[in-house]
């Protein structure tokens, strides 16, 4: 998977699917936010057969704009991406799923690179932090 090209919002377990019918059934394939948009609208836009001209007409934007936006270029808006899909007769959805653990799967996997021993001491230096911040809180409270 590629991670989303020229900043923008990343969350670990958003995606973004465009619903459409095909052969009668409706499917839906979930496209993890981590693709780039630009590669979103290419690949649907070639199975269609248009070309980044005829796509713009249709979106109410220009040739260059979808050829930056495809290319990486430029990360564009939600409501960019929403009416270039609509102009493909595909709706986008964004959704948003709860982590299964409280960890980041990021977090750990760089965790996981520290030997035993490191990530002790980490586990114990978090360990101090957080007395010291509970006893502040009480301090300042009046406990």
């Amino acid at each position: 998977m590629r991670r989303l090209a020229g900043g923008g919002n990343r969350a670990a377990h958003s995606s973004i699917s465009s619903a459409g019918a095909e052969s009668g059934a409706e499917q839906s394939a979930d496209i993890f936010f981590y693709i780039e948009p630009g590669a979103l609208i290419r690949e649907h836009r070639e199975q269609l057969g248009l070309s980044q001209r005829s796509l713009a007409l249709r979106a109410g934007t220009t040739q260059a704009a979808v050829s930056r936006i495809e290319r990486g270029l430029t990360a564009p808006t939600w409501e960019t991406l929403r009416a270039l899909l609509l102009a493909m007769g595909h709706e986008p959805e964004l959704r948003a799923r709860r982590l299964v653990g409280r960890w980041d799967p990021l977090h750990l996997a760089a965790l996981r690179e520290h030997a035993p021993f490191e990530r002790f001491a980490l586990a114990l230096s978090a360990d101090r932090l957080a007395a010291g911040l509970r006893k502040a809180g009480a301090e300042a409270s009046g406990e």
